[in-house]
């Protein structure tokens, strides 16, 4: 944790970079995704590569977030242990 100039606690951030794809956010003590961030898998294609973006428990989407696919598609909204869950 680092600290702002009102000495308030600021989450760490990282690049992390994975066999699956690149993340970059918000990371716990033992440095894992935990909280806000970005995970890009590249895919195998132009086509398959996605974008997830928002909250993270235990290194997986959880709470509220975005996936983008390339083609354009995306969807917005729950997450739960890295899957769709609940409204979106």
């Amino acid at each position: 944790m680092i600290s702002d100039k009102n000495n308030k606690t600021m989450p760490e951030t990282k690049v992390l970079k994975f066999k699956e794809g690149r993340y970059e956010g918000e990371v716990n003590s033992a440095g894992d995704p935990e909280g806000e961030g970005c995970l890009e898998y590249p895919g195998n294609d132009e086509f398959l590569r996605q974008i997830y973006e928002g909250q993270f428990v235990a290194k997986k989407a959880h709470g509220k977030g975005t996936m983008r696919w390339n083609q354009g598609d995306k969807y917005e909204g729950d997450w739960k242990e890295g899957l769709r869950h609940g409204k979106g």
